[in-house]
């Protein structure tokens, strides 16, 4: 199946219908999905269809998977979703579900989906789903092991390793994950020795880390230790009244730092309120002075424009009172201050005779 000659229009139509066809035709059973078969052999078959759709948005560019976060893309999820069904999401519910601490059976359910669809490829490297299964059985084994099930705990350390060889009959080294046999012979030959004298590339320390830790687990089993490497006989120097009692002293002086610091935090937000307000007033202090120095120059200013006006007017009144004497002077009349200190001037103007 080709896509030469198509134009751009005609690709992204037959990629819209393949994705229409991928919707109709899968559908999940139970805990394993099943792809239903093509109805008559002129149909294309769903892993072509699969391989097309991804040929014509990759651009011919190959099946070599991307990236998570490059396949989120909203363009490539119509195409990407049969992996981020089938793979990216059951990883991350058994991942989840891993690390709660619960449902162990359910996480590895999921861990086996991957494997189990072999119409694309899966977005992750088998070294790193057989270091999933792997930590799930660890994590399972340890907490059969600290609530006392030591028959369990043996059989799920012993699907990781036993008797320092690879379990083939194991769910870890069957299927896709054979080829993790010769690795993990390899890794258990180097537990021995100096971590530092190979590459990381060349032995993972997470990968070689869960072997390491079944090793030592398998160890304290066959030495009748129990979780923590102490012997059956082991007792506690304090007894359990003892330290009951210390328990509930610390938490006490604990709870009561969490008062005191509680108090304080109060306190710190208190005084930086106040020290906030006293800022505040500081700065509204600082405005009314340069309001009244405003206030003060504008007074200044008149001041200043008044001295400046009176001069003249000052001038003009000199002016007429010299002209007002040299006036009296000349037609015989006393000055303006005699005729004022003689009080009221009578007039008297001559009569006429009828």
């Amino acid at each position: 199946m080709s896509n030469a000659g198509l134009p751009v229009t005609g690709r992204q139509t037959l990629a819209r219908e393949a994705r229409e066809e991928l919707r109709r035709r899968g559908e999940r059973l139970g805990d394993a999905v099943q792809v239903l078969p093509a109805k008559t052999p002129a149909q294309p078959t769903l892993p072509e269809l699969t391989r097309y759709i991804g040929f014509l948005l990759d651009g011919g560019q190959g099946t070599k998977v991307a990236p998570l976060s490059g396949r989120a893309d909203p363009q490539q999820i119509p195409v990407e979703l049969g992996r981020f069904y089938f793979a990216d999401i059951p990883l991350g519910v058994g991942e989840c579900l891993v690390q709660l601490g619960q449902q162990f059976d359910t996480a590895l359910q999921y861990y086996q989906r991957p494997l189990n669809y072999p119409y694309t490829n899966p977005p992750f490297d088998t070294p790193d789903l057989w270091l999933r299964v792997a930590e799930a059985f660890l994590a399972q084994g340890d907490a059969a092991y600290r609530s006392g099930d030591i028959q369990t705990a043996r059989t799920n350390y012993e699907l990781i390793i036993k008797n320092g060889a690879v379990p083939q009959q194991s769910p870890l080294y069957q299927g896709s994950l054979s080829i993790m046999v010769a690795k993990v012979r390899f890794w258990v030959t180097l537990l021995s020795q100096d971590p530092g004298l190979h590459s990381p590339a060349e032995t993972p320390p997470r990968h070689v880390s869960v072997l390491a830790l079944a090793v030592q687990r398998l160890a304290q089993l066959n030495a009748n230790l129990d979780f923590f490497g102490r012997p059956p006989s082991w007792r506690p120097i304090f007894s359990f009244a003892y330290l009951r009692e210390a328990a509930r002293t610390f938490a006490q002086f604990a709870a009561q730092a969490n008062r005191e610091y509680v108090a304080y935090t109060q306190r710190a937000e208190d005084q930086t309120q106040n020290v906030q307000q006293m800022e505040q007033a500081v700065a509204l202090g600082e405005a009314s002075i340069q309001v009244d120095i405003a206030h003060m120059n504008e007074v200044q200013a008149e001041i200043t424009a008044a001295t400046e006006a009176r001069t003249p007017r000052t001038n003009q009144a000199e002016l007429a009172r010299q002209n007002l004497q040299a006036l009296t002077s000349s037609v015989g009349i006393a000055p303006v201050s005699t005729l004022r200190s003689r009080g009221p001037v009578q007039l008297q103007f001559p009569t006429t005779k009828k």
